[in-house]
């Protein structure tokens, strides 16, 4: 049982038993068809470690000293095993169920296990370790991922001549690993902790074997991801094949809380040596909100919660900006350091996601305006932010601001970084402001005359050349279908908050039609009330907004929805 449980690990298991022996070294090879052999150059077995070998779950090793410590490990092999022959401190011996049977005089193999009784005892002059395997099965994967490396205490350099001569090497310095394999190598910042380390990939490489959502080890890798591409390792409790971690165990999770410490510390820090290379990881990773949001309990989503819990006792120097910016914008705007990554036009939506995930503080454009000095700034740069300020100015029904005003007076209307991708465009829509807007033909007027606000929009919307039907009493998922001011079909779903800053949600429902294709899906968001109120259209699909879900009735939040709105006047 212990060794079908372990079979897929013969390899891992073997390689920890040679690092917990002191090895430098693993050779692997085939002697003939049908043979493996493993050899390490650690120290010689005891008399100990051979009675060990012999009986089940018994182990020379200590937890906490010793990688492999059940006394399982090396029973792996019989699932692969017919025979295994062992050299070592100068002895050689064997286990064979055929040896067994004759030595005991029962009647069957199948009575006896094939690791319990060493047989054919003799001597030998090898050092270290060295077992040959009689295989019972098809020849058996043997590969040894790179990362079973990281973490190892002595094992610099594992050799295999199975099929193709390879070698995996491990170069250690402080706080700095390199591995190779077969002409390709990558380098690895190592952290430690408490009862925890953690390994950054620091090149492609390195990026490429941790994998892009990371691994978890307990020394040696599991079958666990952690949710972005680092490898996290301490002493965890796993299930009996020694693959997953058991997730509410106590050890378990104060391996991962370390680990998330310790990145924790790396992020918030811009004089570390691997900050930048941090957050370019957080932003390459897979979105974080599918862990939290998820409903299974994972790896990923205790190391996140971790991690915003760290961020939010000792928060970031820093702050998530509303625009792109270039390197010298940043410096002025955090003297005491940012990750320029954050603040790249190609990250915004990676950006928008860890802000979610992880509660990372925000500044204002207008916060971003006042700490920047216009005077300094390039021609091209101070006209995209002067156009950016009047747009934001204008969209909240205020003048511009003496400071604002310093970066110039552009007044036309933009499509701000591309965020506007919407199919309305040819609408009868323009820049003007709420004030220019005949009281008898703009929406407050409509708004003041029917109560609901569905019927409001519809009626507007009609009364500038789209034809809608309200259809807000069908439970068809939207609120209103027909044509719009260029005769394309469309579907609306009709939205009311009470500012920009204001969020609304959709439906499950709602958002699985959004998301279906099947129809051309916009949103009319009408914010504020009376004489004040305005609308803007949203296209959540062609503008590839990301909503966040929330528990209440599993439905979708829009946040920040503003950015990528078209104002209807």
């Amino acid at each position: 049982m212990l060794a079908d449980t372990y079979r897929n690990r013969v390899q891992y298991e073997l390689l920890q038993n040679s690092d917990d022996a002191g090895s430098t070294t693993v050779h692997i090879s085939r002697p003939r068809l049908g043979m493996l052999r493993w050899e390490n150059n650690g120290r010689d077995m005891t008399e100990q470690d051979v009675e060990a070998l012999c009986r089940s779950a018994t182990s020379a090793k200590s937890r906490g000293e010793d990688i492999g410590y059940r006394g399982i490990g090396f029973k792996s092999i019989a699932a692969i095993a017919s025979k295994i022959d062992v050299e070592s401190g100068g002895v050689k011996f064997t286990f064979d169920r055929r040896s067994t049977v004759k030595l005991l005089g029962v009647d069957t193999q199948a009575s006896v296990p094939l690791v319990r009784i060493p047989t054919d005892v003799a001597t030998s002059n090898f050092r270290g370790a060295r077992f040959s395997i009689e295989l019972s099965v098809a020849e058996p994967d043997l590969r040894i991922d790179p990362t079973a490396l990281l973490f190892l205490r002595s094992v610099e350099r594992v050799e295999s001549s199975l099929e193709e001569t390879s070698s995996i090497v491990m170069t250690r310095t402080s706080g700095r690993v390199k591995l190779s394999d077969d002409g390709a190598s990558g380098e690895f910042a190592l952290l430690e902790a408490t009862g925890a380390q953690l390994a950054i990939p620091l090149d492609p490489w390195a990026r490429k074997i941790a994998g892009p959502a990371g691994r978890l080890a307990c020394f040696l890798p599991l079958d666990e991801s952690m949710g972005l591409p680092i490898v996290l390792s301490g002493d965890i409790a796993t299930d009996p094949s020694r693959t997953n971690a058991i997730l509410d165990d106590a050890s378990t999770k104060k391996v991962i809380a370390a680990g998330a410490e310790l990145f924790a510390e790396v992020i918030r820090n811009p004089y570390h040596p691997i900050f930048d290379v941090a957050w370019q990881l957080l932003l390459e990773a897979p979105d974080p909100r599918a862990a939290l949001l998820g409903s299974m309990e994972s790896v990923a989503s205790i190391f996140f919660r971790y991690l915003r819990e760290n961020l939010s006792n000792v928060p970031i120097p820093f702050a998530i900006a509303p625009v792109s910016l270039v390197d010298a914008e940043t410096e002025v705007l955090f003297p005491g350091g940012a990750p320029n990554v954050l603040y790249a036009s190609q990250n915004r939506v990676a950006v928008r996601a860890l802000k979610a995930a992880l509660n990372l503080p925000e500044l204002s454009l207008e916060d971003v305006a006042g700490r920047l000095n216009p005077e300094a700034m390039p021609l091209d740069r101070r006209s995209y932010f002067a156009k950016l300020l009047a747009e934001n100015a204008r969209l909240r029904g205020r003048q511009m601001t003496s400071i604002e005003l310093a970066f110039g007076a552009h007044g036309e209307s933009l499509d701000v970084e591309n965020n506007v991708h919407m199919s309305v465009k040819s609408a009868t829509v323009n820049a003007r402001t709420s004030a220019d807007v005949d009281a008898t033909g703009g929406l407050p007027y409509f708004v003041e005359r029917w109560r609901a606000i569905e019927v409001a929009v519809v009626e507007w919307l009609n009364s500038r050349g789209w034809s809608l039907t309200d259809v807000s009493k069908q439970n068809l998922g939207y609120d209103a279908e027909g044509l719009d001011g260029a005769g394309r079909a469309v579907c609306l779903e009709i939205k009311k908050t009470d500012g920009l800053d204001s969020s609304f949600a959709l439906t499950t429902n709602e958002w699985a039609l959004a998301q279906s294709g099947t129809k051309s899906f916009l949103l009319a968001v009408v914010i504020g009330d009376g004489r004040r109120s305005r609308m803007a259209l949203l296209d959540p699909i062609g503008a590839k907004m990301e909503p966040i879900r929330v528990a209440r009735q599993w439905e979708w939040r829009f946040e920040n929805w503003s950015e990528h709105a078209l104002w209807v006047q």
